[in-house]
């Protein structure tokens, strides 16, 4: 990671960390490194509750004229971090004109395509029919009761839930964890994607979520082995 970018990282972590004036520092030697770094005016703004005439709001006035000749990455980081400036002080209009303008940046790196999405949903959709052979097959995958998976969009209240659950003497909650994650990764067995195209590859299907999922069982087990019930609620996992 180049200096720069370390003194802002730096800054940013200092921050989570409840060390709001040795953040600062860091971002303040940072900008003194480069005046046009965005990611530093970012990470501040995303740090902070901007009001009138605070000791931030002259270092973002000044930013805010010289956005020109700016890298992509810096215009973009700066307009972010503008956007939550102007946001903070009620300037809406004008703040939402710099969010609009982050994200056609930040839409301009992606190579994202909600079609591709639909059309693999639509495929799994036909394999895993819930009318069809997939709801008999009761003997793929992992056959233990332990794990519980908590599925829900984030802030839906899938916190709330696992808390619910794991006041039970015999429920164990995790939070959120990368298992499901790592057991897909690299899980193809198909050129269309991870699941089973047609019959002829449904033996290596069967074999290979058999195996992933034991892998994960026994991962939540070690987290509580008194458990009989053990929550995980990443919100990807669905």
């Amino acid at each position: 990671m180049p200096p720069l970018e370390t003194l802002s990282t730096k800054g940013s972590i200092l921050s989570i960390l409840g060390q709001v004036e040795n953040s600062f520092s860091m971002y303040r030697k940072a900008l003194k490194v480069s005046p046009n770094f965005g990611k530093t005016y970012f990470n501040i703004a995303t740090g902070h509750k901007f009001t009138e005439g605070d000791d931030c709001c002259e270092l973002f006035e000044k930013a805010e004229l010289n956005l020109d000749n700016l890298s992509a990455t810096d215009w973009m980081n700066l307009h972010f971090a503008l956007g939550k400036y102007h946001e903070d002080l009620k300037h809406y209009e004008i703040g939402f004109s710099h969010y609009l303008k982050a994200n056609k940046l930040k839409r301009d790196t992606l190579t994202y395509s909600a079609e591709i999405s639909e059309e693999m949903m639509g495929k799994m959709q036909e394999v895993f029919d819930a009318e069809g052979s997939w709801s008999k097959r009761t003997e793929v995958g992992n056959q233990s009761d332990l794990p519980v998976f908590i599925l829900g969009m984030p802030r839906s209240g899938t916190t709330l839930i696992e808390q619910i659950l794991s006041c039970h003497a015999k429920v164990y909650g995790t939070g959120e964890l990368k298992l499901i994650n790592m057991a897909v990764d690299e899980l193809s067995v198909n050129a269309d994607g991870f699941f089973p195209a047609n019959n002829k590859i449904l033996l290596k299907f069967k074999k290979e979520i058999r195996m992933r999922g034991d892998a994960v069982a026994e991962d939540l087990q070690n987290y509580n082995k008194k458990a009989a019930l053990v929550t995980e609620k990443m919100p990807q996992n669905f």
